[in-house]
């Protein structure tokens, strides 16, 4: 089937997130002379982001809320919301400075741009909007979904349909692209939709090993 449109995820994906979180966290890890290593505080935090993130997605907590919930499982202790708001500030300043293209993005936005894309993302509205001015990728999309402007997050499928929506093509021939094997990939398997698993740890799982897939 001849694939008419993408629908792409940002963080992992078009963003290097792993790297500002990393450095984020190094941020926290310095400011507030905690117990870890760097690999066991970037575990630690991604095991955290995991459990509250799924919160926020749920509709339970506010992205503030699951912010400070992180904090208090990586302190390990209780902070009250204005102290939790002030000892984040480390990781926000030095995650927001660390946000980054991967090397082979520009070279995969400049081989489909003669494709409708939507970028379909479970981040806030607010923060995916300001790393892809950040970046320079805002110029490239002019497609955001993210649950704050849909009402929906992925794998939900309603997110999809509005995507391929905007991008005025029929949802079978949209190609998702994204890193999440749940999120990305299996909404896509159970859509029946083309899918590509971006996945770094492998030699044939960047952006541009998906370019033969479009041709």
């Amino acid at each position: 089937m001849r694939i008419a449109a993408l629908l792409i995820d940002i963080d992992d994906t078009l963003l290097d997130d792993a790297h500002a979180t990393r450095h984020g966290v190094a941020a926290l890890l310095a400011a507030h002379q905690l117990p870890y290593t760097l690999d066991d505080a970037c575990q630690c935090w991604h095991t955290l982001t995991q459990q509250h993130w799924l919160r926020f997605e749920r509709g339970e907590c506010s992205i503030i809320e699951q912010r400070h919930a992180r904090l208090r499982g990586l302190f390990q202790r209780e902070l009250s919301e204005s102290e939790a708001a002030q000892a984040f500030e480390p990781y926000i300043a030095g995650y927001r400075s660390n946000w980054k293209a991967f090397d082979d993005t520009a070279a995969f936005v400049a081989a489909t741009a003669h494709l409708p894309r939507v970028l379909v993302s479970n981040g806030h509205l607010d923060i995916q909007q300001r790393k892809l001015a950040f970046t320079g990728l805002d110029a490239h999309f002019p497609h955001l979904l993210t649950p704050q402007n849909c009402g929906h997050a992925k794998p939900d499928a309603a997110i999809f349909e509005v995507a391929a929506a905007l991008a005025g093509v029929p949802l079978q021939q949209c190609m998702v692209i994204g890193d999440d094997a749940v999120r990305d990939i299996g909404a896509a398997q159970t859509l029946g939709m083309p899918y590509f698993h971006v996945d770094r740890r492998r030699a044939d799982g960047g952006l541009l090993a998906c370019l033969p897939l479009l041709a």
